[in-house]
């Protein structure tokens, strides 16, 4: 545990602990971190208390832009007063709730609580319980943020269905990381459909997912058109052969892909040849 003022970066923990009572007046003494920009609180086993002694810490703060609470076993309950605060703190630019157990419910909320904010540039919802059934928010969130560049969901159920509203809005983004969200050629479909007339999309992940053939000529028509991409990421799929050769053709009209990764990708030895 660890606190800097000087640098106006408060890190609090760096391995899992328990929050309790020798924890609070710690959090107590954020109120007295006047410039505070960057505030670390993962990896900590949180309650209500404990979000409710940060809120009131932080409860006149306007100089704080990074908030990552990462792997704090935050459920829809515990976290209504953060969201709260978070209403406030127009200012934030940077959020990580990544590894929760949030829901759709609690990403309704989150949003929400952001609905005011025009600085949000990054948001990472990894590793959380959400579903399909919060997409058309983010969608719509995205619509109307057009400070928000990158958007993490790795690791949720969306699915196709969810993916088929993102598609919408993708197109505004520049980093988008949909791994292992269950999505499959239809998804992918929809998603390169919805990013044909992307100028800023420069980082796409979608390793992980159940990606064949049908959805790698997808990706390949998309990459003959776009300008933008400059990393792709489909490590994990399985991928025929002519996927791949698809893929390969693409390549060569492509003119701004930098990085490809094709890790784990069962690809034929008499295509490897042609590499």
């Amino acid at each position: 545990m660890r606190r800097r003022n000087k640098g106006k970066v408060v890190e609090l923990s760096r391995r899992p602990i328990y929050a309790d009572f020798h924890v609070y007046p710690s959090l107590y003494s954020l109120q007295f971190f006047s410039a505070l920009t960057v505030l670390k609180l993962g990896f900590y086993q949180i309650d209500s208390m404990f979000i409710g002694v940060l809120a009131c810490a932080l409860s006149d703060n306007t100089t704080l832009h990074v908030l990552d609470m990462r792997f704090n076993n935050m459920t829809d309950v515990n976290c209504q007063n953060l969201y709260d605060l978070l209403v406030s703190k127009t200012q934030l630019e940077y959020i990580d709730f990544s590894a929760n157990r949030l829901t759709d419910q609690a990403l309704k909320s989150l949003l929400d609580a952001l609905e005011k904010n025009n600085s949000i540039t990054t948001l990472l919802l990894e590793s959380n319980n959400l579903t399909h059934l919060g997409a058309p928010q983010i969608a719509g969130f995205i619509s109307s943020h057009a400070t928000l560049k990158s958007l993490s969901l790795s690791f949720n159920s969306i699915l196709d269905n969810g993916v088929s509203y993102l598609a919408k809005a993708a197109h505004l983004l520049e980093l988008l990381n949909l791994s292992y969200v269950g999505m499959t050629d239809y998804g992918v479909h929809t998603l390169c459909m919805g990013l044909r007339k992307t100028r800023s999309l420069t980082r796409l992940n979608l390793s992980g997912n159940f990606i064949n053939a049908i959805g790698v000529l997808s990706i390949s028509k998309f990459l003959k058109k776009n300008c933008s991409i400059k990393s792709l990421n489909i490590s994990g799929s399985i991928v025929l052969d002519l996927g791949v050769c698809e893929l390969l053709d693409a390549l060569k009209a492509n003119t701004s892909l930098q990085s490809l990764n094709l890790n784990y990708v069962r690809i034929d030895d008499s295509t490897l040849c042609k590499i």
